[in-house]
């Protein structure tokens, strides 16, 4: 099913890469370069490039679940096409992500808060688990959002169709997201 596709899906991979070079570049510019005037001006031209680069990368991610829709439904999808149909759907992904940052920040911001300030260490773990619960539960039941956000136009809630996604298949799906988790996130640290 995906040789077909291969050249689109690789083309979207590929596109995502080169708008992520330019804020490499700058990041590492603005650390290297010294505290003054340049470093306040990189610094501002970062926060302006970042900004566009998620509004790409959001758009290219829209594009990306546009042509695996079609190629599982059999239709025919240029690169063109799906980005210039990304164009539907690209704010309501980029907002139900900000929604998604809102409900995982403070339970990231506990986990810290648990860690660098409690002493006792059995305290400090369990505390630790519960909030690493309530993250793989919240994770799970909300994995399905940024998806239903591009592919429903319901009046139900982008929310509640996830956990309707997932209802009958939650530890199948946790299970898989852990799995995913470590694998790719040991790299990145």
């Amino acid at each position: 099913l995906y040789k077909n596709y291969y050249s689109l899906l690789l083309k979207i991979s590929m596109v995502s890469f080169l708008i992520a070079i330019p804020g490499t570049i700058l990041s590492y510019i603005r650390t290297v370069s010294e505290i003054g005037a340049l470093h306040f001006a990189v610094t501002i031209f970062y926060l302006i490039v970042s900004l566009f680069i998620i509004y790409f990368q959001a758009k290219l991610n829209v594009t990306m679940i546009i042509s695996i829709l079609n190629c599982y439904s059999g239709k025919l999808t240029t690169f063109k096409k799906a980005y210039e149909k990304s164009k539907e759907s690209v704010w309501s992904y980029i907002g139900v992500s900000i929604l998604l940052s809102l409900i995982f920040i403070p339970l990231l911001m506990a986990g810290y808060f648990i860690f660098t300030h409690i002493e006792a260490w059995l305290i400090k773990y369990l505390l630790l688990l519960l909030v690493a619960i309530a993250y793989i539960y919240l994770g799970t039941i909300y994995e399905f959002v940024p998806l239903a956000s591009v592919l429903e136009e319901s009046e139900t809630s982008y929310f509640e169709l996830s956990k309707g996604l997932v209802k009958n298949n939650f530890w199948r799906i946790a299970i898989l997201l852990l799995c995913i988790g470590v694998i790719t996130v040991p790299p990145s640290l």
